[in-house]
């Protein structure tokens, strides 16, 4: 039986399984949540639970995950992430 890759969240610092975390990708309009896990660039992962997705407003903590500067990221981005991820979840 083949073993599915494990990923970290950027939230928690945990690790799971890659089918268990939802990927949040740094594309053009900025930060978007990648259902199918196949959108092209850097990717990070966070939990599905709900203290993951709470604490998700961090700026420096997705500035680290897409190795760019905190200033490059809006906090309505961020919001607007959330939202989605909360919905889907």
């Amino acid at each position: 039986m083949k073993t599915q890759p494990a990923r970290r969240c950027v939230v928690c610092r945990g690790q799971s399984e890659k089918s268990g975390l939802l990927r949040v990708v740094r594309g053009e309009g900025g930060l978007v949540l990648d259902r199918e896990h196949s959108m092209a660039g850097r990717g990070a992962y966070v939990h599905a639970s709900p203290a993951c997705l709470s604490r998700m407003a961090n700026l420096k903590m997705w500035a680290a995950a897409f190795r760019i500067s905190a200033s490059a990221l809006e906090i309505e981005q961020v919001r607007k992430l959330m939202l989605e991820a909360v919905k889907t979840s």
